[in-house]
């Protein structure tokens, strides 16, 4: 889920995101990001959960704008291959 160039990713909910990989190659993104421009990301919480025997990449982030998370939280449970990332430009999350 993401906004390019100059748009913002807002929703009033929770974005979910449940991912299973156990293919045999490859690797899943589990992405939640603003990517360029001015954007912000705003969610009322984040829920990323992965399964499966493969890497997975999740990552949570915005390139310029705030990165602000409400009362449900950011909450990312992962398999036991899985490299996550949580940044904002600038370097503030509200939560």
């Amino acid at each position: 889920m993401y906004a390019e160039s100059s748009g913002s990713l807002s929703t009033p909910g929770l974005i979910t995101i449940n991912a299973n990989n156990s293919s045999s190659s490859g690797y899943t993104e589990n992405y939640v990001y603003t990517d360029g421009g001015t954007g912000s990301l705003t969610a009322l919480g984040v829920s990323i959960t992965t399964f499966g025997s493969q890497y997975q990449d999740t990552e949570v982030w915005s390139d310029n704008g705030p990165l602000t998370v409400g009362l449900f939280g950011l909450h990312i449970t992962g398999s036991a291959r899985e490299r996550m990332t949580i940044t904002s430009m600038p370097k503030t999350v509200l939560c």
